[in-house]
């Protein structure tokens, strides 16, 4: 072994300790570097202050810079110094230590919080002798404790605002807690509030406790997190809403310890948005009641033309195989309902025909109501429509009864379709379904009619006529032409009817060839007023020359029933010239089968002006004869039908005399229409008609070529009265007025056979008819007829003088107040047999 010194024991052992006190010191200084955490140590008596080198470090503290007790108390912070003097000071004084949290400022200036803990070490006489503790940096695990009571704060108030409770159910002692918000969701004091689940379900809506009892039962079951919304009762009686959520608390074991959760009060929120669903579902009915509106009519529960239009256009999309059909059903004679019942009548018919349509198709078929009178249907299946066309018209057929009343809604139908896949759109098959329906109405209504394309000819070719005629209006292109009437008594044409015409690429349009249309559309009102006026403006000469003279216009009943018709017409007159007796309305007779109050006060106010009325057609009208003495007129037209009817065999005019009889019975002046032949003027003079018209005596020509043909017609009647026919037959010179006695008078002597003599006719017998016998006495010269023809005088009123000196004066016979005897025409024979006696005698 080598001379090295070995250590002694002791001076090992000093070293070991030596060595190991420096490691305490090295582990202590590095936990306290790792915890933050600086010593010090302050000797009371000399005020000597050490502070190891982590707490400078902590302090922020310069190592040059030795502290004092005055400046460790200057480094804390001001608002805490009173604090940490305090505490100091009841540490010296009562001993122990002292724990104090407190801000410092650091030499860098910035604040710190330090947690500073301290022990006093005291002498033998008990004097404070040094106060040695440490300082730990706590300046995050303050902020963050800050942080947690905000937090708790925040949460608190939250709970607060948002009425939140919580409660907490020992299962093994089944006692609740509850936080005072849940005594204030409940509106009840805590001791009010048994500590029970009991309690609890007490509080909860009747109809809500089974399901918040399924709720708990579920959780402790094993659901993890339960929430519901329920009602509860209030002690001040009203009800309200909370969110309810729960979980369950186990035990090691997994047995079930406590059931805990919160209530939320959400009564605000739960009435709003009860509020609102209430909103919505009255927005959702009211929107059901606007979608119904829109698409629905009101009146029939029916889809209406939207809904119609909309299911028409789906059917065609859908291009079934089955093809589609539509229907249009149009009531016939509906406003005839509403006009003499009343409108709530036509209404219930209404209602009853929707009921009817709607039994007569599927369910999957649409009926609709497009507006008035007119109804529609939609039906799936092509091949079902005339099918469903006859189930209909013989629902309409079936009498519905309105009180005492019995109505048949009969209808016309129109039916288009469309086979499977053919690409027609709607408008065009709609279109073509009424095409249809109006060829019902023209073929006598209350029947069905199928689409053919040869209607829509007719269709376009109306079209063409109504553009037309509404630009001819606007022009003033249409013309009159002029046919003259001849007056049997004076054998002379002193009448003109003014007749309608179009002149058109084509030529000259008659008014069979547009007044239907003219009358459908509503131009009627334009076209009888512009022919009025131009009649009347052209012929205002030719009537002013001859009072007796007058010109006969056509009236459709569709101007007669324009409220301003009758006061139209007179201003006509008055800015023409022409006086309102030489004016003659024609009018036909179907217009007295619908003539209400107004047509008829019209037809007397212009009667009552002068102006004369005549029933044009007369005979192919629905009214009785017998209906003659009620109507508002003066004369009547025989129908030509009846003049073509002459020739045929015995009694060939059997009809027409009987209606020349009865209208000279009731005062009435008869014109014959449609002379066509010499013969059948000679027959028409021969039954003793006051006026005839036709092809024979003249055309209608123009204005300008007027005066030519009033000279032939003229002279074509006084052929026909010269023509051998008559050979044989007494003729007689009527002298009377055009009073309806005249008439009478000489609708008597053509009955009788007599023959009415013409100007310029030498007669056998003169037939005088005056009111009184005075009057013929005043006309003399009457009763010396040239050639010794025989007088017979017809007077309402004369006494015995008078009919002597009647006599006297050459008359062979006075009738007094006649009324149209039966045996006038012997009293005339008579009268010729005694005139013929005296000249042979």
């Amino acid at each position: 072994m080598s001379g090295a010194a070995v250590p002694d024991a002791g001076t090992q052992a000093r070293e070991d300790d030596a060595a190991a006190l420096e490691r305490s010191r090295r582990w202590l200084a590095e936990a306290q570097r790792l915890a933050a955490l600086g010593s010090w140590e302050w000797d009371v008596r000399t005020g000597a202050v050490l502070f190891s080198d982590e707490l400078r470090a902590v302090y922020r503290l310069d190592p040059s810079v030795t502290p004092t007790f005055a400046t460790c108390l200057e480094m804390v912070h001001p608002d805490d110094r009173p604090r940490a003097e305090r505490a100091i000071l009841a540490a010296l004084t009562d001993g122990g230590v002292f724990d104090l949290d407190h801000r410092v400022v650091c030499g860098d200036g910035e604040v710190i919080w330090v947690r500073a803990r301290g022990s006093v070490t005291r002498g033998e006489d008990g004097s404070p002798l040094l106060l040695v503790g440490t300082a730990q940096d706590v300046t995050e695990r303050v902020a963050i404790e800050a942080r947690l009571q905000e937090s708790e704060r925040r949460l608190l108030e939250a709970q607060r605002v948002a009425r939140l409770g919580r409660w907490d159910w020992d299962v093994r002692s089944d006692v609740v807690v509850w936080s005072d918000d849940m005594f204030r969701i409940f509106g009840i004091p805590p001791a009010a509030l048994e500590p029970t689940v009991e309690g609890y379900l007490a509080r909860v809506h009747p109809d809500d406790r089974d399901e918040l009892l399924q709720m708990l039962a579920d959780v402790r079951a094993g659901r993890e997190d339960y929430a519901l919304e329920h009602r509860v009762l209030r002690a001040d009686g009203s009800v309200g809403w909370v969110s309810c959520r729960a979980a369950v608390v186990r035990d090691d074991d997994g047995a079930e310890v406590r059931l805990h959760g919160t209530a939320t009060d959400v009564t605000e929120r739960k009435l709003a948005e009860l509020a609102a669903a209430r909103a919505t579902a009255e927005l959702a009915a009211r929107a059901e009641q606007l979608r119904r509106l829109a698409f629905t009519d009101p009146l029939t529960g029916l889809a209406n033309r939207a809904l119609f239009a909309d299911r028409l256009q789906h059917a065609l999309d859908a291009r079934s195989p089955a093809g589609v059909s539509v229907l249009l059903v149009d009531l016939d004679d509906f406003k005839d309902v509403n006009d003499v019942l009343g409108h709530q009548v036509g209404d219930r018919l209404l209602v009853e025909v929707a009921g009817r349509l709607t039994r007569c198709v599927r369910p999957e078929d649409t009926v609709a109501r497009l507006g008035g009178d007119e109804f529609a249907v939609v039906l799936a299946e092509a091949a079902h429509g005339e099918q469903v066309a006859r189930r209909i018209g013989a629902a309409l057929d079936t009498p519905v009864r309105f009180g005492d009343r019995q109505l048949v809604p009969t209808g016309s139908i129109g039916l288009a379709r469309v086979a499977g896949g053919e690409p027609v759109p709607a408008d065009v098959l709609l279109q073509q379904a009424d095409i249809a329906m109006y060829a019902a109405k023209r073929a006598g209504k209350g029947r069905y009619e199928v689409f053919d394309p040869t209607m829509s000819t007719a269709v376009l070719a109306r079209a063409d006529v109504e553009n037309g005629l509404r630009q001819a209006l606007d022009r003033d292109e249409l013309v009159v032409h002029l046919q003259p009437l001849v007056d049997v008594t004076a054998r002379a044409a002193t009448r003109v009817e003014a007749l309608v015409r179009w002149p058109r690429p084509s030529g000259l349009a008659l008014p069979a060839d547009f007044l239907p249309v003219a009358e459908r559309s509503g131009l009627v009102r334009t076209l009888g007023q512009q022919v009025l006026r131009a009649a009347c403006r052209g012929l205002a000469p030719w009537l002013a020359a001859d009072p007796g003279r007058s010109v006969a216009v056509n009236v459709s009943p569709v101007q007669l029933r324009e409220p301003d018709f009758a006061t139209t017409v007179l201003g006509i007159l008055a800015r023409t010239g022409v006086g309102p007796r030489q004016l003659l309305l024609e009018v036909t007779e179907t217009l007295f089968l619908e003539a209400g109050p107004r047509v008829v006060g019209q037809l007397a106010e212009l009667r009552a002006a002068g102006i004369r009325v005549a029933i044009d057609d007369f005979g192919t009208g629905y009214s009785s004869l017998g209906r003659l003495q009620d109507l508002p007129v003066d004369g009547v037209k025989v129908d030509r039908t009846f003049v073509q009817q002459m020739g045929a065999g015995p009694g060939d005019a059997a009809i027409l005399t009987a209606m020349v009889t009865l209208a000279h019975d009731l005062g009435l002046e008869v014109t014959a229409e449609g002379v066509e032949t010499r013969d059948q003027a000679t027959r028409l003079l021969e039954l003793g008609v006051d006026h005839l018209q036709g092809h024979h005596l003249a055309r209608p020509v123009p204005l300008d070529a007027l005066d030519d043909a009033v000279a032939a017609a003229g002279a074509a009647v006084r052929a026909a009265a010269g023509c051998p026919g008559r050979s044989g037959r007494a003729t007689v010179q009527l002298v009377a007025g055009e009073d309806a006695l005249g008439r009478a008078v000489r609708g008597a002597l053509v009955r009788a056979g007599l023959a009415v003599a013409g100007p310029g006719e030498p007669p056998d017998a003169v037939v005088l008819v005056t009111a009184r016998g005075e009057d013929a006495l005043a006309r003399s010269a009457a009763l010396r007829p040239p050639g010794g023809a025989a007088v017979l005088v017809l007077c309402a009123r004369a006494d015995r003088a008078t009919r002597a000196r009647l006599l006297a004066a050459g008359a062979d016979d006075v009738v007094v107040d006649p009324g149209c005897p039966a045996g006038l025409a012997d009293r005339v024979r008579g009268a010729l047999r005694t005139a013929a006696a005296e000249a042979g005698g």
